[in-house]
């Protein structure tokens, strides 16, 4: 009887000690890493997580635009627009966190400026962890990173944004 017991407790533990296991990995699965996502950004010399120092270093000071929460830096003549949060708590403070661009020379997992829409929308589907928001088809989340993608029949511009897990209750 006791022998019954133990091994029932034994195999409760066994299934729920896997179940956390593989809730974690689904989970971490689900995630992308800026490095992941550097290495699949071709917008030359410039990745999230790179100070403003080493922005302005790489590209000069462009024009400067103020925000709420963070400010940015217009390059007009590269048509990017790159931004920075001001939040001490967010992860990439100081540090690109959002990039925009309409510049057919730059990409995101190979998806560029003037490439057919419903292409982009199928080739970041099926090649990436990215997933479609409900609310829009054309905004793609993958764990603190967005991509959106515009444009009616052409991809007119790409956004990409990070979006601290710790500062999802504040509003700028």
């Amino acid at each position: 009887m006791k022998i019954r017991i133990r091994k029932r407790y034994i195999i409760t533990g066994i299934v729920f000690f896997s179940f956390i296991i593989l809730s974690f990995l689904w989970y971490e699965r689900s995630k992308i890493d800026i490095d992941t996502l550097n290495k699949n950004l071709l917008i030359k010399d410039i990745k999230f997580g790179m100070s403003e120092e080493e922005v302005i270093q790489q590209w000069g000071p462009g024009e400067y635009i103020n925000g709420m929460g963070g400010h940015g830096r217009a390059y007009n003549e590269k048509k990017v627009r790159i931004s920075f949060s001001n939040d001490a708590d967010n992860d990439l403070n100081g540090k690109v966190g959002s990039l925009e661009f309409s510049n057919p020379d730059y990409s995101i997992f190979s998806i560029r400026i003037g490439m057919d829409r419903l292409d982009a929308i199928n080739h970041i589907k099926s090649n990436t962890k990215f997933k479609t928001v409900k609310y829009s088809e054309d905004i793609f989340v993958c764990g603190e990173f967005s991509i959106a993608l515009r444009g009616k029949d052409l991809i007119e511009e790409i956004q990409i944004w990070f979006k601290d897990k710790d500062m999802t209750d504040r509003n700028y």
